[in-house]
């Protein structure tokens, strides 16, 4: 073991975030250029985009719950997490590099067709980030002890993330996205590989709490995702539609929708639930809280490109990539400082679930600007600006808001399990959100659609615990 892993000193912290990195890179990428690829290189439409991003949450649906159930269990090569990030990390890069080779490899193969070795390529870069999202950040548990270490672990993680997040766009809005896709391909293999060498992982645990001896049930997981429901359902319903290409049945669809909020509302304003203990209940209230959220963000990453190139059809292939690298460049490089330097001193004040609260109504805010406003450049990366005070509280603070209620003893678990609430969120969006963009006259209207989503969620935070949410410090 290093001696600076023995000490837990700023440069093992720094080491230890960089695995983080790469897979937040890789997310970031994947935001940056899969659209844009896709509509500028290959001309698919804003339904066939969605049909493309829609793979990948079908792919973590459950690939996050049982990759962080068996990496508790797994010890190989002098690791439980080990053996996942090299094998994800090394997937990942190569799943890059196909991206810009769609059409060489679907004319090389002969069968598919461009659409179809599009989803094939991104359900390769899918699989491979999940392969090492919830090791990379179960790994920083296993080797912190609970308290200001570990919270400064994750804290150095989110900075490092987001400035690397923040290079990689300004690479790809000032060079292309060609040199971005090649060179972060290589910077993840580096960050998910090297450091993983000189990390050494404890082989036994220091767990106080075993409550639980089961890694993974198919039906506590279904009872634990019950808020959920009626969202799976509507994902399970897009996904038929679209890749059996069959017409809207209009109330069905109105039928299912009904559903989901009745599930979501009735987990948010029911006091008790008798039948699951009461962490499990607060914990379910995060699912639908955290779901509804991602609305924002999901409209933005996906359709950015496309609302841009309906909005300013003057615009050449290269300069709609910049533009629209400029305005994740701006949306990302807000959660670079906002986390330490001034959500944990609101954090300090008012709490990890008042301060949540604040941040998201500055999504509602330029979700709603962006539809009536977002016509120019400028304006649009000053809306970014804005989003990104949201942005920068939506990936750290839930987690200080949900773990305080899941089973410390099973936290990969209950990670993958939290992550269902974005991945529904993300299937409905590049679904339905895509073949509604693609129908209306008005492109932009997705935007007031998930500004009302974001706002739904603010009332569904608010009903959450708060008497214990308040203690809590962004991790």
């Amino acid at each position: 073991m290093l001696e600076i892993q023995k000490k837990l000193s700023t440069p093992f912290l720094i080491l230890l975030a960089l695995p983080v990195t790469a897979m937040g890179l890789g997310l970031s990428m994947q935001n940056a250029v899969l659209t844009w690829v896709l509509i500028t290189e290959y001309n698919l439409s804003p339904k066939d985009v969605g049909i493309v991003w829609s793979v990948g949450p079908i792919a973590a649906i459950f690939g996050t719950i049982i990759i962080g159930a068996l990496s508790d269990k797994t010890w190989f090569i002098g690791g439980r997490r080990k053996p996942y990030i090299i094998v994800g990390g090394i997937c990942t890069a190569l799943a890059y590099f196909a991206l810009p080779n769609i059409g060489f490899i679907a004319q090389s193969i002969g069968v598919f067709t461009i659409l179809a070795t599009a989803i094939a390529v991104s359900l390769f870069i899918d699989l491979s980030i999940n392969t090492s999202f919830n090791p990379t950040r179960s790994l920083v548990a296993d080797v912190t002890p609970i308290g200001k270490k570990r919270a400064q672990a994750f804290l150095w993680a989110q900075t490092i993330s987001g400035a690397v997040t923040g290079i990689s766009l300004a690479i790809g809005a000032l060079f292309g996205n060609y040199i971005l896709i090649y060179a972060g391909a290589i910077a993840i293999v580096f960050m998910m590989i090297v450091p993983i060498l000189f990390i050494k992982e404890p082989r036994q645990l220091q767990l106080k709490d075993t409550r639980s001896k089961v890694t993974f049930s198919l039906t506590e997981t279904i009872l634990i995702i019950r808020p959920l429901w009626g969202l799976g359902i509507y994902a399970i319903y897009a996904m038929v539609l679209n890749f059996a290409d069959l017409p809207t049945v209009i109330w069905l669809e109105v039928l299912i929708i009904i559903i989901a909020f009745y599930f979501l509302f009735e987990t948010a304003f029911r006091h008790s639930n008798s039948k699951v203990s009461n962490n499990i209940f607060q914990f379910q209230r995060n699912l639908a809280a955290n779901s509804v959220n991602w609305f924002g963000p999901f409209t933005i990453f996906i359709f950015l490109v496309a609302l841009l190139k309906y909005r300013m059809p003057e615009l050449d292939d290269k300069s709609l990539g910049s533009i629209n690298n400029w305005a994740l460049f701006i949306f990302n490089g807000v959660a670079i400082f906002l986390p330490m330097l001034v959500l944990n001193r609101f954090v300090e004040k008012y709490g990890s679930l008042a301060t949540h609260i604040g941040a998201l109504w500055t999504m509602v805010a330029a979700l709603i600007l962006l539809y009536f406003f977002g016509y120019n450049s400028y304006v649009i990366w000053g809306i970014m600006l804005l989003a990104g005070i949201a942005w920068s509280s939506m990936i750290t603070l839930p987690f200080a808001l949900y773990s305080q209620f899941a089973d410390p003893h099973r936290m990969g678990y209950f990670t993958g399990v939290y992550n269902l609430s974005m991945i529904f969120a993300g299937l409905i969006t590049s679904l339905r959100f895509g073949e509604f963009m693609e129908n209306a006259e008005n492109k932009g209207l997705i935007y007031l659609i998930a500004a009302g989503m974001v706002f739904l969620s603010i009332v569904f935070w608010s009903r959450l615990k708060s008497s214990i949410a308040s203690k809590t410090s962004p991790s």
